[in-house]
């Protein structure tokens, strides 16, 4: 997802050294949460921090003291993952319902976070979301906290939603889905199948699993998707098998190396990551030249492997799978006729639970506040001049 802040600004260049002074507990939800919803907190893994369930008005107020304001362009890039799992009809009604809570829980972290930049018109915000039905539905629980209406836009009293209107992409969207692209899959393939001859050290590992898997692991890849099923289910609270457990570890290494092998090329990086660094930066050239003069917010939703191909163009990755709704804010600032930018990352694993805490992700060879000429020198054969054309290319 990627929510974008923005208005001309004017901002001193004497700013506070980037710190992330945000409340230990949230121990609020909305009142419109529906019945199930607070079925679902009443089990323990979803349960929020504190003895309280109320409104997003308690976390509002325990950041009102330290909150950022920021007056010129915030971009909130977050992805949001579907699992596969193996549960019940029943099971995965709450697996649902979290995952909708999680967006809803980030969405009152955020507006918190700019409440003093952000209203509630729903003029000011753009909302765009990859097609697949778990990015829609997280992609309005998010927006339905981050844009709850004051008085001034409330359709029914005392009812606190409004309608946001929303665009969505399709299977073939480069910017936010993950369409095919044979020059880099086919580069991500020979990497995994040269990685898997060199296992010898975890060839019985391998075997044992497959054994009690029934999988058959011709490369890395292969490993990475059993591991991603039973993470999901262990991270849902569903029963883990002990062959499993055992190798635990084992297991999420050759998931992180596997994992990692998708973006290890620079054409890799261009391919998955481009797309969308190409649109965060167009967006934020336009504001800056005054062509976004109204708007505030553009929020995109995006999918699986996105976030960390994104982070990779700008060599600002840790190397490791984001989990679901992981976001990145890039936050523009003016300061006369210069614009800057800042980079911070929430990579939480249960944002309904936990504080949330910022991570401050630097361009290398710049500062926090990055210049934007920087950025845009910096990755300027990062995007792909012809997505579709080249990725049609395949491997010589």
């Amino acid at each position: 997802m990627i929510c974008w802040l923005t208005e001309i600004c004017h901002l001193q260049l004497t700013i506070e050294p980037f710190s992330a002074p945000f409340p230990t507990f949230y121990k609020g939800i909305s009142p419109r949460f529906s019945s199930e919803s607070f079925l679902l907190l009443s089990l323990p893994h979803f349960r929020l921090f504190g003895e309280s369930a109320k409104s997003c008005q308690h976390f509002k107020n325990q950041m009102e003291k330290n909150v950022l304001v920021l007056t010129c362009l915030l971009i909130v890039v977050t992805i949001f993952k579907n699992a596969v799992l193996s549960c019940s009809p029943d099971e995965l009604v709450l697996v649902q319902m979290k995952g909708k809570f999680q967006a809803y829980a980030l969405g009152c972290y955020l507006r918190a976070r700019y409440g003093g930049f952000i209203t509630s018109n729903p003029t000011e915000v753009e909302v765009l979301s990859a097609s697949k039905k778990h990015c829609v539905l997280s992609s309005q629980s998010l927006t339905t906290a981050l844009y709850a209406p004051d008085s001034n836009w409330e359709i029914v009293q005392d009812f606190p939603w409004q309608p946001i209107f929303a665009q969505y992409g399709n299977d073939t969207d480069k910017y936010l889905s993950q369409p095919f692209c044979p020059f880099a899959d086919e580069e991500t393939q020979r990497l995994s199948s040269e990685q898997m001859k060199n296992m010898e050290n975890y060839e019985d590992l391998i075997y044992y699993w497959k054994e009690n898997s029934g999988w058959d692991f011709k490369d890395l890849e292969d490993i990475e998707t059993l591991y991603n099923t039973v993470r999901a289910e262990a991270k849902y609270g569903l029963n883990i098998p002990s062959w499993v457990q055992n190798y635990w570890n084992y297991m999420q290494y050759l998931h992180d190396l596997s994992f990692a092998l998708k973006l290890k090329t620079k054409d890799q990086k261009r391919f998955r990551g481009g797309p969308l660094l190409e649109v965060t930066l167009d967006k934020m050239k336009k504001k800056a030249s005054g062509e976004l003069e109204k708007t505030k917010v553009i929020h995109y939703t995006t999918l699986g492997n996105n976030i960390a191909a994104f982070l990779s163009t700008m060599d600002v990755w840790n190397g490791l799978e984001p989990d679901s709704c992981a976001t990145v804010l890039i936050e523009l600032y003016k300061s006369e006729d210069s614009h800057f930018v800042r980079y911070l990352y929430l990579n939480s694993t249960t944002p309904e639970r936990e504080p949330q805490q910022l991570h401050l992700l630097t361009i290398p060879g710049c500062t926090e506040y990055c210049p934007l000429d920087y950025i845009l020198e910096y990755t300027h054969d990062r995007i792909p001049q012809n997505w579709e054309e080249e990725c049609l290319n395949s491997l010589k």
